[in-house]
């Protein structure tokens, strides 16, 4: 299965920039990028012709003429353009999560919620192509919170906090 990722922009160089680091920090990139340029300047140009140099796969830059706002068009453009089965359309400012391309092949589509005391806030878990178990559902909690635990105990120690002091502030009366 091929994936595209077309990522729509309009005069947000910055913006795209950061957009396309984390499209190169995917730990598996898109079969080929699709930037749906909606008529912006040379400076975005730049932007797409630096990423392309070390893209992780084929980079096209499909642009149209500034001609107002045009974008479904620039998205229709850069469709065309692409030779991917699959598409994945996000805005020049929306920035990936590590793994959203593994993710969008994902069987299944799951969010754990937790609070800092391991209690549940939110569960949600489609199967994307098939329904899964029971017994999987519980795997999948399972894993989640193994890793919603591994993670904050990092953020914990990255933040300076005491081992197990979660989300509680501490007050220091001064005096």
């Amino acid at each position: 299965m091929r994936l595209a990722l077309i990522v729509t922009t309009y005069e947000r160089p910055d913006a795209l920039a950061r957009v396309l680091e984390t499209v190169r920090d995917q730990h598996r990139p898109p079969d080929e990028l699709v930037v749906a340029d909606d008529g912006s300047g040379p400076a975005t140009r730049a932007v797409v012709e630096r990423f392309a140099r070390r893209a992780p796969c084929p980079v096209v830059h499909s642009w149209q003429p500034d001609q107002g706002w045009r974008l479904a068009r620039s998205r229709n453009l850069a469709l065309a353009r692409s030779r991917s089965e699959y598409v994945i359309f996000v805005d020049g400012d929306m920035l990936l999560d590590l793994d959203y391309n593994e993710d969008s092949r994902a069987q299944v589509d799951m969010n754990l919620v937790m609070t800092g005391k391991g209690e549940l806030v939110e569960i949600q878990g489609t199967g994307e192509e098939a329904p899964f178990s029971r017994d999987a559902l519980d795997q999948m909690i399972s894993l989640a919170t193994k890793g919603i635990r591994e993670l904050s105990a990092i953020q914990e120690v990255a933040l300076g906090k005491d081992e197990g002091e979660g989300n509680r502030r501490r007050h220091r009366k001064s005096g």
